[in-house]
């Protein structure tokens, strides 16, 4: 893309909260690449270079918490080439499941696994049956985690050992200080911050930062704020329109969900798909979460506010994944889940950039979750 381009499409961004695509822009974006490159090429999927890799990823890619194994081989067979999965995902069934398709398809993909201490990563291969994977991914969510930590000499030791390739950095809280640490350290390969309509704004001078230097985005909880599936569709393509976005991770639990964002890739959001998506989070804003975790910092008490509103709003609400909800709930430290000190500080709602109504959420995501964990 031309220098103007791209500036244009960031004056756009800026104006509509959100990456629309002018046509030259996404014409540049979805620039043929050339099949030898690519694993597991299907002229049905569009693909990116991740990056300055040398591999070329399917701009949608699967993981998180659904896992149905007939659709993942589904998506296969019609060129996906990227997968993202966690010993943490439904309680270690997800990666299980993994490793059953994987069985016949590990050659057709790229293999990203998260890195937790307190699973051995070994452990993590053999769930996959695999010898190695593609990319070990750390997680931080908040910015001292990010700066203090031994990323560089787990990665090391497991890359000697040849269990895996490249590293990446996944974040769903304090994005914006995270997500550039990690842009500075030189060390992942790809980013996966929440890249939501609001996440998109927030983070859009990160975005340009790693696209400057060369460092994948991959947008992850991309959808968390649409429950319209012909939003859904025409946000993919407003995400595939931009070339810094280098593969939007979904979790698809159907042939039909599929088969829709598939043919999302095909052509560049319509203006009326755009002006739809601009009213959507215009008038959405002030209860979109950007997980900058402003609120936390300023609570006096560090109740996890992201925390407990993700585990209400995207699990539980709009997942309907009752068990990871409570799980993610659960593991929230005693006294970090609120109270009724709450009604009298509002500090977090005066730190919040979108004036969301933090104390109403947070006391009916603690209620609901107390009232379920005890049911």
């Amino acid at each position: 893309m031309a220098a103007g381009e791209t500036l244009a499409s960031r004056r756009e961004f800026v104006r509509h909260g959100s990456l629309a695509a002018l046509a030259a822009g996404w014409a540049s974006a979805a620039s043929p690449v050339d099949p030898a490159k690519v694993r597991n090429y299907s002229s049905a999927m569009r693909y990116r270079r991740l990056g300055n890799t040398d591999l070329y990823v399917s701009l949608i890619s699967m993981g998180g918490l659904v896992m149905v194994e007939p659709v993942y081989h589904y998506a296969i067979e019609r060129g996906m080439n990227f997968i993202d999965t966690s010993p943490s995902y439904r309680g270690g069934l997800a990666i299980q499941q993994l490793g059953n398709v994987l069985k016949t398809k590990r050659d057709k993909v790229y293999v990203a696994c998260k890195y937790h201490s307190y699973v051995r990563f070994e452990e993590n291969l053999k769930d996959l049956k695999t010898d190695h994977v593609d990319f070990i991914v750390f997680n931080h969510h908040d910015r001292g985690s990010a700066r203090e930590d031994d990323d560089f000499e787990v990665y090391e030791k497991f890359r000697k050992a040849g269990k895996v390739r490249l590293a990446a950095l996944m974040t769903h809280g304090d994005v914006k200080e995270v997500t550039a640490t990690g842009i500075r350290k030189g060390l992942y390969r790809f980013i996966a911050p929440s890249l939501s309509q609001s996440g998109l704004e927030f983070l859009q001078a990160e975005i340009s930062a790693a696209y400057d230097k060369g460092i994948g985005m991959v947008a992850m909880k991309a959808l968390r704020e649409i429950a319209d599936v012909r939003l859904q569709a025409a946000y993919v393509k407003q995400l595939a329109g931009n070339p810094a976005i280098s593969s939007v991770l979904l979790s698809i639990g159907s042939y039909e969900s599929f088969d829709t964002f598939r043919k999302a890739l095909e052509s560049p959001a319509t203006a009326a798909e755009s002006q739809a998506l601009h009213a959507h989070f215009v008038s959405r804003r002030a209860s979109h979460c950007v997980m900058c975790d402003g609120c936390k910092r300023a609570c006096p008490d560090g109740v996890e506010i992201s925390t407990l509103l993700r585990c209400h709003d995207y699990y539980y609400r709009q997942k309907r994944d009752l068990e990871t909800a409570l799980a993610a709930y659960r593991g929230i430290p005693a006294g970090k889940v609120g109270s009724a000190a709450c009604r009298t500080c509002w500090k977090c709602e005066v730190a919040c950039p979108n004036g969301i109504q933090v104390v109403q959420r947070i006391e009916v995501a603690r209620e609901t979750l107390a009232r379920l964990a005890s049911a």
